[in-house]
């Protein structure tokens, strides 16, 4: 473990417990404060996870939802407090702010699932060392609907970050970025999580691989959606 990975985890042991988000108010889980503040997808489109603007449905995908994934688990858009924890996490481990975030996963919709398994996209090549958001949330949700976790993918190189990239890009950007590390086939109904959902592409990409080992049936979990909101 890297240095200021163990000094922070030896702060966050012996200070007093605070808001993992806004670092103010007391008490280890997220305040009222930062909880009013969270922007929530009501009401989500299960198919892409954007916001339905309309009677006509979602204006976004337009019905159509992300090639190969079933639904999407999703029910806090990356802003305020939400972008605030994500950050905390994968920058500066906050356990804490880890904790806070698997309460913040759409666990109604989630428990509703067909699931025979539940994996996650895996960490990029060379990525700094300390815990891995996605594969957390992926344990996470696996052990509460009691299911297995496996780590299915192994990411072939590293992509430009998806929110970096103009839509037109994004899906030249992960094609073929996974490939699976087992040769045996996989159960039917799979569960891929990941940290941030944007366009899609990377989710795509996953579910293809996976078809290609037997899966049937792929849902999708994040914990916030970083684009097309309204």
């Amino acid at each position: 473990m890297r240095t200021g990975s163990v000094l922070q985890h030896a702060l966050d042991f012996c200070l007093p417990a605070l808001c993992p988000a806004c670092q103010i108010h007391s008490g280890a889980e997220l305040c009222e404060s930062c909880c009013n503040d969270l922007i929530p997808i009501e009401p989500p489109c299960r198919k892409c996870g954007s916001i339905i603007s309309n009677e006509h449905g979602c204006q976004h995908c337009h019905n159509r939802g992300i090639p190969g994934i079933r639904t999407v688990s999703v029910r806090y858009a990356y802003a305020g407090p939400m972008r605030t924890l994500i950050l905390q996490s994968k920058i500066k481990a906050r356990r804490s702010a880890l904790l806070a975030l698997c309460e913040l996963l759409d666990w109604e919709h989630i428990q509703s699932l067909e699931v025979d398994l539940v994996t996650t996209i895996p960490p990029s090549p060379g990525r700094r060392y300390g815990p891995h958001l996605a594969s957390t949330l992926a344990k996470t949700i696996a052990q509460k609907i009691e299911r297995p976790f496996q780590s299915c993918f192994k990411q072939l190189y590293l992509p430009a970050a998806q929110h970096d990239l103009p839509n037109h890009l994004r899906q030249h950007n992960t094609a073929d970025l996974f490939k699976i590390k087992t040769k045996q086939n996989l159960p039917k109904n799979i569960l891929v999580v990941d940290d941030l959902l944007t366009s899609g592409n990377t989710l795509q990409s996953a579910s293809k691989c996976l078809r290609q080992h037997g899966a049937q049936k792929i849902y999708a979990a994040c914990v916030a959606r970083t684009t097309a909101l309204r």
